[in-house]
Parts: C-alpha cells; structure tokens; sequence
C-alpha cells in the first residue's frame, strides 16, 4: 500500500533555509527533547567546538506566529573543509539514535553541498574549503531536519514528501567571494543540479540559502505548483531570522491524507538511467539482478545505437526516492558508467498488489503456490497472477506445461477468493 499521508514544504512565497525548515518540523509536531539531546552530542564530536545550546522561540513574521530556532556556541574553527563537515556529519550520525535512512539522508545532503561547491570552485570535492557553508550551524541544520523527519516518521516510508518551487529571493548580496546576484553560485548548482524549480523574488535579498536547498532537493519526492486533494491534519511555521516588511518570512510545513476518489492508488518514485556501449548481454543481465536485490521496483534494457554507430544498452531503473544512491552505486559498480541521470521524481498511478498463498491439487498432488492480485482503491479485484517460480516447480514436478500450471493456480485462486467475499 502507498503511502496516503503527505508532508508538503510549502516554500514558494519566503524560500527556505535549514533553520526555518527545522522550526516548521517542530512546530509541526517534532519531537524537541530528541533533537536538542542529539545535536548537544555537537561538541563531542567537533573537537573545536564548546558547548551546544539549541533554543525555540517564537516569534512573529509578518503578524504570523512562527517558531524560530537559535543555536548558541563558541567554536574556535574559523572555517572547516568539505571532507570536514561529511566527517562530523557522519560522526554525529554515528553517536545517534538516527534511522538507517536518516543517516542516508544526512550523508546526502552533506555530499549534496560539497559537491556543489567542488563544482562552483572547479576543484575535486576532497580540495573544497568551505566559507559561509564552513560552520558548526550547517551540521546543525542538517542533523537536527534528519531528527526531525525521523520523529514524524517520515523515514518510515509511510508518509510521502511533497513540495512546491522555491522562492530564491533577487537582487544581489556579498559572500566571502564579493558582491554575486541571487541565487546564490551554490544555490543555483544544488537546484539546477536536481532539476528542482525556483521563483524569482518576491523581495530583494537572499531567501533560500545553500543548507536549505540542499536539505530541500534531498527530501522533496514530488514537485507541486498547487496542494493536492488532502486533508490537513496539522500544520507549523518556520520563522526566517529577518521580519521583511512586505513579506510574511515563514516556511509552511504540512501534514495530511491524501483525499482522492480515484479508483487507482499513487505513489512516487524515482527513474534512472544510463547509457552503455562496452558491456556484453550477461554483463547486462546480471547488473539488472543486482539491481532488483537493492530494492529497486523494476530494471530493464533497450538497444540503442549510440554515437558513430556503437550498438549499446539503454539502461532504465524505477526505484523509491530514498535508494538513489544505492542503486546508482550499483549501476556505476556493475556497469563502468560514467554518470546516471535522474529523470525527477514521478508520481505513478497503480493497483495495491499483495501476495497471497493458495494450494492447488494436480494429479492427485496437493502444491503449495502463490498469487499476485491486484486491486484497485476500492477493494475490486483487478488481476490475478501466479508467481513464476511456484508456477515452474509445479510443472515439472507434475509434467504439465507451464501454461496449464498457471491456470490452474489462478483458477484455484479465483474459486478461494470468491467463497472467502
């Protein structure tokens, strides 16, 4: 069954920074006392750092009630380096009670900003020296959204992710570099990186922040300009650190259940895709086995003729938003491909499925096996299909053919399901 909750980031009006989208989570519902236990644990792993204090207040953005998160410290690091700040994510991670995909989370979005400043300063990731990105707070806002999203149980997989564009703000602001135009260099290579979109203005002045995107293209499943059918059950405020006159600076977070009539179910999941022309067809076949036993919900191959007439495979994966990386490490492994695109976040339109095992008679042999059905929201039985394996077994224990094998596993599934209505 997909997903029926959703949590909508809704930054399309005030942008989004790491700080404001932890203050809408806690204000959402959030559990407090489990983030500030696990970003207190900061100074035992960041050696330079004294202690850590995280506070919440709330405050007023544009006559709004929001809630504000400040992080009081001293640290002794004038500025840290990439492979610095992936450490201490990945060691705080480590002394945490994070979930597996929390962790992976926040390795993402550590990587998601060094890789972007690499890319920015032309440099291999393992050179980048961080400025503005290069402090204490930025581990802070990248754990404590992990912590976060965990204690709403978003990494559960129960709860899809939805956002909206991003409001990046206009006009110019001075960086360590000098005076650049807004967005931001790194702001614009972590959103165009990901294909996310953004909205210029609606004020002068930085609204999205390299954190807060990275945080943002991390975690957002589905793009949406408009909220879909749902019903809120709750929702918070994340309060920027300026009050800007003209504008409400607050990030909305939202929590519901989808209300939708449709006879189908949705979920949403991610396609990859890369092109190989050096691999034979067992190479081929193999890496879309290891692919399948990472988790992913399909794999297939087409022949393509690439560039000065090389015969190649076009590889395509459908998998769930959160083992990109796994599956793109297993492509890059298996395969030798230089790259994979990631082909957005798709929403699809699908029957619930469930396996359910039946026993059926064949020559006086009783067999067990098992069937596929699928069903629409309402219950209706759509398709019933027999699983491959069980199918096989029972024909050449039996002697029948395959095909005979299969209907008469369905037909016995048919007959138990309709005495059981």
């Amino acid at each position: 069954m997909p997903p029926q909750k959703i949590l909508l980031v809704d930054c399309r009006s005030a942008g989004i920074s790491g700080d404001m989208l932890l203050g809408a989570l806690i204000d959402l519902g959030a559990n407090r006392k489990s983030i500030s236990e696990t970003l207190n644990l900061i100074p035992d792993v960041v050696e330079t750092c004294k202690e850590f204090i995280i506070e919440f207040r709330e405050v007023r953005r544009g006559g709004v009630r929001a809630l504000s998160v400040v992080f009081r410290y001293e640290d002794q690091r004038s500025e840290m380096s990439g492979v610095d700040l992936i450490n201490y994510v990945k060691k705080l991670c480590k002394i945490s009670n994070l979930s597996e995909r929390a962790v992976d989370f926040c390795e993402r979005v550590a990587n998601t900003i060094v890789h972007a400043e690499a890319k920015i300063h032309g440099a291999a990731p393992r050179d980048v020296h961080l400025h503005e990105l290069g402090s204490v707070d930025t581990i802070a806002d990248i754990v404590g959204v992990a912590c976060a999203l965990d204690s709403l149980g978003v990494f559960s997989g129960e709860i899809a992710i939805y956002g909206t564009p991003v409001a990046i703000g206009g006009g110019t602001v001075r960086i360590s570099h000098g005076v650049v135009s807004v967005p931001t260099p790194a702001v614009l290579e972590i959103l165009s990186s990901r294909a996310y979109p953004f909205v210029g203005g609606p004020v002068e002045g930085e609204l999205t922040t390299p954190t807060g995107a990275a945080l943002l293209v991390n975690v957002v499943e589905n793009i949406v300009d408009f909220y879909p059918s749902m019903v809120v059950e709750r929702y918070g405020f994340g309060a920027g650190y300026r009050d800007i006159r003209g504008l409400v600076n607050v990030l909305r977070a939202v929590i519901g259940r989808l209300y939708d009539v449709s006879e189908f179910l949705s979920d949403n999941v991610c396609v990859l895709e890369t092109n190989v022309d050096d691999a034979t067809g067992e190479v081929i076949g193999y890496l879309i086995e290891k692919v399948m036993e990472a988790g992913a919900r399909d794999a297939s191959a087409m022949p393509i003729i690439m560039k000065k007439g090389r015969p190649a495979y076009l590889l395509r994966v459908i998998c769930d938003p959160h083992l990109v990386n796994r599956i793109t490490r297993v492509l890059i492994e298996e395969s030798g491909t230089l790259g994979v695109r990631i082909l957005r976040y798709v929403e699809r339109r699908i029957l619930n499925r469930e396996i359910i095992p039946i026993c059926v008679t064949i020559y006086g042999k009783t067999f067990d096996a098992r069937v596929k059905v699928a069903r629409d929201s309402q219950g209706r039985i759509i398709r019933i299909k027999a699983e491959y394996e069980d199918a096989r077994n029972i024909s050449r224990k039996t002697g029948v053919p395959l095909r005979e094998a299969i209907r008469r596993i369905e037909e016995e599934a048919r007959r138990m399901l309709k005495s059981i209505k």
